[in-house]
């Protein structure tokens, strides 16, 4: 019998514990209301995308087989309008077999690798198709890489030759003596339109280079002979991509033929990419946006791609509505730009249903969908060497996709890592821990058997040595489980709804392209005789990503000159640093290396730095002084800087 002074708190502790109850089951409730619909939608979008993935694997499918299907349903269907052009998916078809037929006379046979330095054409998917069609991976370079960059991402990817335009010939011949040095066999292709109105012969600009043009024209259309093209696996490496990563130079990241049909399954189940679309594409082919979900796309459902040699903001909308485009390819940088032009009339007249990207910033969102009036955005979260994905399928503001709370079907989470060190947190049980909503943590995706060999062979990246670049952890929810490492911190909210907030390690994002630390300080310390020096990104206020800052030991002068000079040189334009910072010395860790934490919180503001500061702008020649003036001025001016 309960005491009848406690009878009237047992009632109430009832009534709370009820109301309790309620809340926690109205809060259920409204959750389920807010994110079952998204989740059923997802999952059948994904099992629908999983079942031919499986079919593709198992019928031991590849890319040109792909595509050789698509173009039997549409061979007189434009494939790609670039510039006046406008190419067929049977004209893609003949140009890849001539392609395959060349190459094949020539000796190049399954497993060889050749470079492809191009600058976005439709040859550029005929190359590809048509080495496809014989074995050979094309390594895909970044047009931006000069000098040691050039030279490593093509020695490591193993490649035997590079096929590169006329307009890049400048940069490869500053590396063609260490290329040919560093292989037995080594050919330049040199890929130019012939005037045919011209009655002079084109020039050769590097001796010994090959003019694939005219080659290809002397060669007929048939298809490559079946008993080469049968003797290609889905498991045969199609091409590298190549990826920052968290470490390190540029890193070649296997795409075998099922991997690339995946990706292009992000765009058409994923995104609703289809075969009546337009899609518009500004950026690089050799990125995996563009080769997976703009090319990839009309390759697996056959819509036609809108193909841009470079991106123009004051050309973007007057593309949009001039090519009737129905989807338009974005990264975050581009939406930026987009922002910062003038007010054209094409931005409103475009017929787009939907942008699909990444990188579109929550403080930009709204802005950017009001003002150029798309109807629906696709955000999406993933990476060229991961093993997962996720898409923002309902135009959640910020969101770049999100992991289902009910059933999660996804193989992804969120993992607590220390801040400081990088360490992967674990509990008791030597697992790891699941982050909270609300709560950053690193992106980890589970390896599948079907993924590139499956945990047994688990190859990310082209290196016979470490293929995974320590990014694998095993024992991850369960014993015996492997997961890849993103580098990336996200973090969730209550619905599920994820938002990425920032990239660890020794990689920053700027202008739309990973900067390697490990490389700009490689470069710094050759130029200034192997000073101490440490690089890190910097947030720029109304900037997307980070801008990149070099704070560097100084024991006697430094000559920023010969620094800038040398800087200009050896690296692309996105990886030089803006800001120098000269310091009196540099913090190492207990396992001695350079510390930078604290340097990159104190950013560039000479109001609270002691230290000399340098930044050199877009227009600047070379390095000039940071004083409190310039500070103030730069601040004030961001917009107009376009750093």
């Amino acid at each position: 019998m309960i005491p009848k002074e406690y009878q009237e708190y047992l009632k109430y502790g009832m009534y709370g514990g009820a109301g309790l109850a309620l809340a926690v089951e109205f809060q259920n409730l409204k959750l389920a209301y807010n994110t079952i619909g998204r989740d059923i939608e997802y999952g059948y979008r994904i099992g629908n995308g999983l079942r031919h993935m499986l079919n593709f694997q198992k019928n031991n499918m590849t890319i040109h087989q792909l595509f050789y299907n698509t173009c039997r349903n549409h061979p007189q269907k434009v494939m790609i309008y670039f510039e006046e052009e406008e190419w067929t998916f049977q004209d893609i078809e003949d140009y890849s077999n001539r392609v395959g037929n060349y190459f094949l006379e020539q000796g190049w046979r399954r497993g060889d690798v050749v470079a492809l330095f191009m600058e976005n054409k439709p040859e550029y998917v005929g190359i590809l198709l048509g080495l496809s069609k014989i074995g050979v991976t094309a390594a895909l370079i970044n047009t931006n890489l000069t000098m040691s960059s050039l030279i490593h991402c093509v020695t490591v990817g193993n490649c035997s030759g590079i096929i590169f335009d006329y307009q890049l010939s400048e940069q490869v011949q500053d590396v063609e003596l260490e290329l040919r040095r560093k292989s037995g066999r080594f050919e330049l292709y040199q890929l130019d339109k012939p005037d045919l109105f011209s009655l002079s012969p084109l020039e050769i600009s590097l001796k010994g280079s090959i003019l694939l043009e005219k080659e290809l024209n002397r060669m007929k259309s048939t298809p490559v002979p079946k008993s080469v093209r049968k003797q290609i696996q889905t498991s045969d490496s199609l091409c590298y991509i190549y990826t920052s990563g968290t470490t390190g130079l540029p890193k070649a990241a296997y795409q075998d033929h099922s991997r690339f049909y995946m990706g292009s399954n992000m765009a058409t189940f994923g995104c609703g990419v289809q075969t009546d679309d337009r899609v518009y594409s500004a950026l690089p082919m050799y990125h995996s946006s563009s080769m997976w979900m703009a090319v990839g796309a009309a390759i697996n459902v056959g819509c036609s791609v809108i193909v841009r040699k470079k991106f123009s903001a004051s050309n973007y909308w007057e593309d949009c509505a001039r090519y009737k485009a129905t989807c338009a390819q974005y990264i975050g940088e581009i939406c930026r730009f987009l922002l910062q032009s003038k007010p054209n009339p094409a931005e409103k007249q475009h017929s787009l249903r939907m942008m699909y990207g990444v990188g579109l910033r929550p403080e930009i969102w709204k802005e950017f969908v009001t003002r150029f009036n798309i109807p629906s955005i696709r955000e999406f979260y993933g990476s060229t060497e991961g093993t997962y994905g996720t898409i923002n399928i309902r135009s959640k503001e910020g969101a770049c996709g999100f992991i289902p709370q009910f059933l999660n079907y996804n193989p992804f989470a969120l993992i607590r890592v220390d801040e400081d060190t990088d360490e992967v947190l674990r509990d008791k049980s030597g697992l790891c821990i699941t982050c909270k909503p609300g709560e950053p943590g690193e992106m980890v995706g589970l390896v599948r058997t079907s993924d590139r060999g499956g945990p047994g062979k688990f190859k990310a990246y082209v290196d016979d040595k470490d293929p995974n670049k320590g990014k694998i952890i095993r024992n991850v929810w369960k014993k015996g489980d492997m997961c890849f490492r993103s580098g990336d911190i996200l973090v969730m909210d209550y619905e599920g709804w994820l938002y990425f907030k920032d990239r660890k390690g020794d990689t920053f994002r700027w202008r739309g392209e990973n900067v390697s630390t490990t490389e700009v300080e490689g470069v710094i310390a050759k130029l200034l005789d192997n000073v101490s020096n440490v690089v890190y990104g910097v947030e720029v206020p109304g900037s997307e990503g980070k801008a990149g800052m070099a704070a560097i030991q100084t024991g006697n002068s430094i000559d920023l000159d010969k620094l800038c000079e040398g800087l200009k040189k050896e690296l692309p334009s996105y990886a030089r640093p803006i800001f120098i910072r000269l310091v009196k010395h540099l913090d190492i860790t207990g396992t001695y290396k350079l510390q930078k934490t604290e340097l990159q919180k104190e950013g560039f503001d000479v109001e609270r730095i002691q230290d000399e500061i340098y930044f050199m702008g877009p227009k600047d020649v070379g390095y000039r002084r940071l004083d409190s003036e310039t500070y103030k001025n730069l601040i004030s001016n961001l917009q107009l800087a376009k750093l």
